[in-house]
């Protein structure tokens, strides 16, 4: 499904996060038990999409997979695969370390469930937002996300959409082009919450450029 070259490119941008990361056939293996596997769960027009499972410990009874999607761009599969494994490691890949290997903030940055910014309820790690696309463009959206966090707007259109025995949930967060907003819950579209970031009023600006971000909650933790 994807050569070696794809697979060399997540395990490298692993690598530069935290050394120890190999391929292993259809599969990049980690320290303590960590797998990153790439499929292609859903249908996209781009030869550049890539799915993303982060397995914590493939060797636990009852395996821990969080999922998210990325796209890459570049003329070759193993520009496509760098440019996919570069922004979903900066974003993605730095919320996992820090809940399985960290908790100290070393790689992702920790909200409460009563901070303002945060994910209202819920113990949540962030990681950082990545602009792409046209330079000026993307700096202004990055800046725009930073001043008016979305998560607290999130929180409310997924509310009823979370078991509070499940968990963790992953959320992929990305905006930008001329009104697109999108948030996946472990790999799943949810219309609902990107609806809610698609009417936030970010610019909408030409040339065209988007943000991205991935937020994991660990677990409920009740305001107070």
């Amino acid at each position: 499904m994807f050569d070696s070259a794809s697979y060399q490119a997540f395990s490298d941008a692993l690598n530069e996060l935290r050394p120890g990361w190999s391929v292993n056939d259809n599969r990049v293996d980690g320290p303590d038990g960590a797998v990153v596997r790439l499929a292609q769960r859903h249908h996209s027009l781009s030869l550049g999409h890539y799915d993303i499972e982060f397995i914590l410990d493939a060797t636990s009874p009852r395996p821990v997979g969080i999922w998210d999607c990325v796209g890459g761009f570049g003329s070759t599969e193993a520009e496509r695969a760098g440019f996919a494994a570069r922004l979903w490691s900066l974003t993605t890949a730095v919320t996992v370390l820090e809940l399985k290997y960290s908790g100290r903030g070393d790689f992702a940055d920790h909200y409460r469930g009563s901070e303002p910014d945060g994910f209202t309820g819920w113990h949540a790690i962030a990681g950082a937002i990545i602009g792409f696309g046209a330079d000026a463009s993307a700096t202004a959206l990055q800046q725009w996300w930073v001043a008016n966090p979305p998560l607290p707007a999130i929180a409310r259109a997924l509310v009823g959409s979370l078991n509070d025995d499940s968990g963790p949930y992953g959320l992929k967060i990305l905006f930008g082009g001329e009104g697109v907003g999108e948030v996946r819950v472990n790999g799943e579209a949810h219309d609902g919450a990107s609806r809610a970031v698609a009417a936030l009023p970010w610019p909408r600006l030409q040339p065209p450029a988007f943000v991205r971000s991935f937020v994991i909650l660990v677990h409920r933790d009740p305001t107070s």
